[in-house]
This record gives C-alpha cells, structure tokens and sequence, in this order.
C-alpha cells in the first residue's frame, strides 16, 4: 500500500522535468456535495499555470474570486499523492497546516504548471473555493490531446445544470435553490462568451509582445 501513496508530488516532477511539449488536456471539473450533477468539460493547454486553471474555473462555475481556494493533488502520473497542495499567494499557511497533521508539501499557484502535477489521463486534483461555503470541485484529467491548429484555449466543451451562487451553501442545504437546468448548450456558450471576454483577450495580447 506504502508504493501506492507519493509523499509528495516532488517524485513525479523529478521524473518528468526537462522540455515538455504543449499538449491540449480535457479536463471534467464537478462540483461535488450540491444535490444535482453540475459539471462542466474544459479543453485547457497543459502549459497554463495553477493559476490561470483557477481563473477558469471561477468562470466555468460562475464564481465571482471573492474567497480562499487551494488545490490538493491527489493522483499524478498515475500514483496517490498525500498532503500536496497549490496554493495562491495570499494563502495563510497555518489553516492549511490546521487540516494536515502529517508533512506537507506546498507550491505556489503562480509557479506551478498543469504538466507539472497532470501527466496522465485519469491523474485528478480537488479545488476548494470558499472555505466557509466549502465548494468542492474534483477535477479529472479525461484525454490528453493535441491542441488544433488555430484554436485559441481553454473552451469549454460541455455543461450540465447551473452552478449555484455566491454564499448559497445554506440555500443549497436546505433544497431552496434548483440548479436544473435542461439548456446544456447555453450553459456552453455563455461560459465561451466570458472565457473568450476575459482569458483569451489577455493569451492574444501576451503573444503579441
């Protein structure tokens, strides 16, 4: 069983450094523990930092960054891993450390690619937006493809019911807000419409200089 678990995610890095090429990663991220299945795919490049999946994500879900989050890596290049956080810059270590009691081994968000930690296809991690509300996320490495010539990333490829609101955990809870909803392909394209407004504009102007 002790083979099983990674210690820390710096043996996957170890063993995968040196040049990688760009890949295009297709990403399931669910938002777990809300009553209904909500979910959305995302086709994101797999040299994109923490950080910009963060970014992402609050857009998938329509979250609005107004909290804490964190990423813990649970299963890279295909092994457990035990106590691996990313977190962003204005993380309190002392609340992260609160939830481990073993060691634990940390990055920044700023620093840290998806290839870094995503290497094989069914490797996943769990993102924690809102540590009051707890919103959890389980985001699953599903294919790893060639990125099309052309294509600006990420684009969202598929969407199921609404995510819910802001400080809503307790409307969730009690059953007081519905998250159906039937129209997958709006969901879609509101979410390329702003990914498109807010990540794409920035890539386009980066690669500009």
């Amino acid at each position: 069983m002790t083979q099983l678990l990674g210690t820390s995610a710096e043996k996957t890095k170890t063993a995968t450094s040196g040049p990688k090429p760009t890949q295009l990663y297709s990403f399931k991220i669910t938002l777990e523990d809300v009553g209904v299945p909500v979910w959305r795919k995302v086709q994101v490049l797999s040299n994109s930092t923490f950080l910009e999946l963060h970014k992402i994500i609050q857009i998938l879900f329509d979250w609005q960054d107004e909290h804490l989050h964190d990423f813990i890596i649970q299963k890279s290049n295909g092994i457990r891993q035990k106590n691996v956080t990313i977190e962003s810059a204005d993380s309190d270590p002392t609340f992260a450390n609160f939830f481990f009691k073993d060691e634990q081994t940390s990055y920044t968000e700023e620093e840290e690619h998806l290839h870094d930690h995503f290497v094989v296809e069914k490797d996943h991690a769990r993102y924690t937006y809102d540590f009051g509300d707890d919103w959890r996320h389980k985001i699953v490495l599903e294919k790893i493809l060639q990125p099309a010539e052309g294509m600006v990333y990420p684009v969202c490829t598929a969407a199921k019911n609404d995510a819910p609101y802001e400080d809503s955990r307790h409307e969730v809870l009690h059953g007081e807000l519905s998250l159906l909803n039937s129209n997958a392909k709006a969901i879609v394209a509101d979410v390329n419409a702003e990914l498109a407004r807010r990540m794409h504009r920035k890539k386009t102007s980066r690669t500009k200089k």
